[in-house]
């Protein structure tokens, strides 16, 4: 029996950690399909990450139009991922009307 919780905690750190396993596999320009479907709500959220720590590796100067740019899409899908989130705990709360 302990064998197969160790088994089982070992599953869920793959699957929950997959993508840094598969990262050294693959090519920078090919990993970045992969952080979309980390979080499928806010996608872009997550390549935000993934290309800023690119640039900042490197050294490569983002005009600030584009930081601004970027930061407002990110905001903006962190908003409707919380709206989503909100609406589904709602319907699960059985908070729609008939």
């Amino acid at each position: 029996m302990i064998e197969h919780n160790k088994d089982l905690l070992t599953e869920e750190m793959t699957l929950n950690f997959g993508t840094q396993y598969l990262s050294p596999m693959v090519y920078i320009d090919q990993f970045l399909p992969y952080t979309d479907r980390l979080d499928y709500l806010s996608g872009m959220l997550n390549e935000l990450v993934y290309v800023q720590t690119l640039e900042k590796l490197g050294k490569i100067e983002v005009p600030e139009r584009a930081e601004y740019i970027l930061i407002i899409m990110a905001e903006l899908q962190r908003i409707a991922s919380q709206q989503v989130f909100l609406g589904s705990m709602a319907l699960d709360l059985n908070g729609h009307t008939p």
